[in-house]
C-alpha cells in the first residue's frame, strides 16, 4: 500500500496519507480543511546513492532482519 505526500494550496502544510485504493486520496487539508492538497508523489523514495556509501549490492539479505546480513558481516 503506498503512502503518498501532499501539500495544501492554502496554508502549506505538507502531510501524507496511505492509500488503500485511489478513492482514499483525501480531498481537504487536515489541517485547515481546504479543498484540493496536490499530489507530490511518494512519501518515501528508494535512494541508492545511500545504499552506495553502505556499501550495499542491494541483495536477498535485505528485509530479514533488523540489519543488512552483507553489511553487518563486512563491518
Amino acid at each position: 500500500m503506498p503512502i503518498s505526500k501532499y501539500r495544501c494550496i492554502e496554508c502549506g502544510k505538507e502531510f501524507s496519507k496511505i492509500l488503500m485504493k485511489p478513492e482514499d486520496a483525501p480531498h481537504k487539508c487536515p489541517v485547515c480543511g481546504a479543498s484540493g492538497p496536490i499530489e507530490m508523489g511518494p512519501a518515501f523514495q528508494y535512494d541508492r546513492s545511500s545504499l552506495d556509501r553502505l556499501n550495499c549490492v542491494a541483495c536477498d539479505t535485505c528485509g530479514t532482519g533488523d540489519t543488512c546480513g552483507v553489511f553487518a558481516a563486512s563491518s
